[in-house]
C-alpha cells in the first residue's frame, strides 16, 4: 500500500513537471537578449549667454536587455530584465551637468558611474499585453527619452491592445520616473526647463 502511494505521488510529480515544462516552452524558446554600447560626447558652448561657459562630458553606456517569451496557454506570462550602466570618461566640476552623468549636489562633480536594474512582469491575452514594473512607454502624451547616455524609465503599468480590428489601444498608469542621469525614482511632475 505504501509503495503504491509513493508510486502515485511520483507519477503526479512527474506529470506536473512535464506540464510546467510544456507551459514554459515558449517562455524560454522565444527569449532574446541584446547588449547595446553607447559612447556619448556632449559639448555645449554657451558663448556669453549665461555665466556658465560650457557643458562638456564624455561617457560610456552599457544597456543589457533580456526579454522572455510567454508561457503557453490562453494567458501567457513573461519577464523582462534591463540593466543599465553609465561610466564617466571625462568630466570636471566646471563642465558637469550635461544630463549624461548624475552630479553630486554637495561637490558639484559628476559621479564616476551609475547603474539601474529594471524588472518588468508581462501578461499576454489574445492580442493584448500588459507590462507592470519598469516600463519605457511610447505614448502620444509621454515618451521614454533615449536622448542621452541611458534611457529614461518609468514605474507603473502599460497596456497595449489590438484585439479590435483596425484599432490600436494603449493606456498606462505611471507613478514614478527615473531621469536619464539618475538612479532614483521620483514622482512624475510637469517641468518647464526653460522657465
Amino acid at each position: 500500500m505504501l509503495n503504491a502511494r509513493r508510486g502515485a505521488a511520483g507519477a503526479t510529480v512527474l506529470l506536473l513537471a512535464q506540464g510546467i515544462q510544456a507551459q514554459a516552452a515558449g517562455f524560454i524558446e522565444d527569449s532574446q537578449g541584446s547588449l547595446t554600447l553607447r559612447n556619448f560626447y556632449f559639448d555645449r558652448d554657451y558663448k556669453g549667454e549665461t555665466n556658465i561657459s560650457a557643458r562638456r562630458e564624455w561617457a560610456q553606456g552599457f544597456i543589457l536587455n533580456l526579454k522572455s517569451g510567454f508561457t503557453e496557454g490562453p494567458v501567457g506570462f513573461g519577464l523582462d530584465l534591463q540593466g543599465m550602466l553609465g561610466v564617466q570618461l571625462d568630466s570636471s566640476r566646471e563642465r558637469a551637468g550635461t544630463g549624461l552623468l548624475p552630479v553630486d549636489r554637495s561637490s558639484g562633480k559628476a559621479e564616476d558611474e551609475y547603474s539601474e536594474l529594471g524588472i518588468t512582469g508581462k501578461v499576454r491575452y489574445s492580442k493584448s499585453e500588459l507590462n507592470v514594473g519598469t516600463v519605457m512607454p511610447r505614448l502620444p502624451i509621454l515618451i521614454s527619452s533615449p536622448a542621452r547616455l541611458l534611457w529614461q524609465t518609468f514605474r507603473g503599468s502599460h497596456l497595449r491592445s489590438q484585439d479590435i480590428p483596425g484599432l490600436s489601444f494603449q493606456g498606462g498608469y505611471l507613478t514614478r520616473m527615473n531621469q536619464r542621469d539618475s538612479t532614483d525614482y521620483q514622482k512624475i511632475t510637469i517641468a518647464a526647463p526653460n522657465g
